[in-house]
């Protein structure tokens, strides 16, 4: 699910969300029914509103943020994760 949503996000809008997901799920091999229910669940709408404050809380403003030992990485490149994680290791070893 999480592969097929970050390679088709241009193609997810408010409009088509619903049926993307959907199908989506579908594909996953998930049972479409069940997958409905939990989506339009209001527990779910929870649980998001609580990931996005904790998110504005952190002053995450962008995906992917990651945080090493602290040090906010915002964006998805490889190469600067891992100079972050050799510094941090290299540290520690001291």
């Amino acid at each position: 699910m999480h592969d097929a949503i970050f390679e088709s996000q241009d193609l997810i809008s408010p409009e088509n969300v619903w049926d993307k997901l959907v199908g989506f799920a579908t594909e996953a091999g998930l049972n479409a029914d069940t997958f409905k229910g939990c989506l339009a669940s209001p527990d779910t709408q929870k649980a998001v509103d609580a990931s996005h404050a904790e998110g504005v809380a952190l002053g995450i403003t962008s995906t992917p943020t990651v945080y090493i030992n602290g040090r906010p990485l915002v964006g998805g490149d490889v190469s600067t994760l891992s100079q972050y994680i050799d510094f941090e290791l290299a540290s520690a070893a001291k």
